[in-house]
Formats: structure tokens, sequence, C-alpha cells
């Protein structure tokens, strides 16, 4: 997250119409599978929250961080913390199988190939931060309830979380008990 400041989404967009131009320009592409909080704005969801930066979950070429810090500077988004107004964090942690395969085409952009990320993978992802960050944020709870998942699509996270990001065997009780306490927080915030 980019420290504290949060950014209005059509500042975001003007943002990635900028990228879009000035990837033309230079004759580049990227590939974007946006998720995160930009991504509830893209379903039609908002949050009182707001948000930060647009996540992609496709690693970002290194060839247009310049670019992107360029649109930074031209559009008026500060950088705080090191982070990016665009980056690739979410790339870095386990996702759905087939998620690419399943995400939705997005064909504002000329020189952007931006898909969005699908609803199923999206609560998937949100249960799995929950599971990660738990005690340090209550975004991923707030997200999942503008989401409102129904019980199939709860038990499909669970069984995300299970295969992919369980505690290792032979982990400390402690952490198996916490491990514990997120599903059953889970099941009984979410289900119906």
């Amino acid at each position: 997250m980019c420290g504290s400041i949060i950014i209005p989404m059509s500042k975001l967009y003007t943002a990635l119409d900028t990228l879009d131009q000035l990837l033309g320009k230079h004759k580049l592409r990227v590939n974007l599978l946006i998720c995160g909080a930009f991504a509830l704005e893209m379903h039609g969801l908002t949050s009182d929250r707001g948000t930060f930066d647009v996540d992609s979950a496709i690693p970002l070429s290194a060839d247009i961080f310049d670019l992107i810090d360029e649109v930074a500077e031209s559009v008026g988004l500060e950088r705080s913390s090191g982070e990016r107004w665009l980056n690739d964090k979410a790339s870095t942690v386990s996702l759905p199988p087939k998620l690419k395969k399943r995400a939705l085409p997005i064909s504002r952009w000329q020189n952007i190939d931006a898909k969005l990320i699908d609803r199923r993978d999206f609560i998937s992802m949100k249960v799995s931060a929950f599971f990660i960050r738990r005690g340090e944020t209550t975004k991923d709870l707030e997200d999942l309830q503008l989401l409102d998942p129904s019980n199939n699509e709860i038990d499909e996270a669970l069984l995300f979380v299970s295969d992919f990001n369980s505690p290792p065997l032979g982990s400390p009780g402690k952490i198996l008990e916490e491990y514990q306490e997120s599903i059953d927080d889970i099941k009984r915030l979410f289900t119906k």
C-alpha cells in the first residue's frame, strides 16, 4: 500500500489511461490481471475505504517502471513507503489454479492487455489474505462483505486456503489453533 494516501478511483483510471498512451508512444505493452480494491470498483462494488494502488496478479516487466513513475508525476500521485501506484505484489502470493483463464477481459486500453479477476478467484484470494494478515487489518473482511460470497464460494475459498496456505506439518500448536480460528471465523461470518 502507498502509505496512508488514498487515491480516488477516477485518478487511478486517469493514470491507467495516461500509461496506455505512454506505452503506445514507446511501442510497449503491459499485461495486467487486476485484483485488490481497484478490482472491487471494476466489479461494480465500492468501498468507503478507497484504495492506495492498482494491484496486478501478473508480474510487471522492469522496463515499464520508469513509465509508471512518469505517470505518477504527471497525474499527481504521491509515492510513499516505496510503493508505486501500479504494482505486482499480488503476483507473489498463492494464486488459485486457472486464475488467468477465468479472468475477464477489459477492452478499455490499446496497449494494456488487462483482465479483471473472476469473482470466485477474488473471494479465494481475499479469504487467503485474511489468513495471512489476520489481526493486521480488517480490509479483507470488509472486501468479502462487499463481495457477499455464497456458501459454495466460501467452501471453495477455504479449500483453496487448505491446499495452498495451510500451516506446514509439525507446526506449533498455537499456529494450528490460529489457523482453525480463522476457518471458524470465516464460516461464522459468511455462511448463510
